[in-house]
């Protein structure tokens, strides 16, 4: 798996996180350099799936809600 969607409890936003060779980290928007942050979950997966395709581990703050790849 190299990405993966996770989600924030206390913001009610979702991110998606990408598999490096130093771990994982939030994937960030190519013209901003911000966070990509979405607002529901399916938003967040169309992106994923666009963009990387085909996908597990436990995170701290950030849980994940979708590692199932795209269908």
């Amino acid at each position: 798996m190299n990405w993966r969607i996770v989600y924030n409890d206390q913001t009610h936003r979702y991110r998606i996180e990408q598999k490096r060779w130093w771990g994982w980290d939030f994937v960030a928007d190519d013209s901003t350099g911000d966070y990509m942050s979405f607002s529901d979950l399916a938003a967040a997966k169309r992106w994923a799936c666009q963009h990387f395709g085909q996908q597990t581990r436990q995170p701290r703050r950030w849980q994940i809600v979708d590692a199932s790849g795209c269908r």
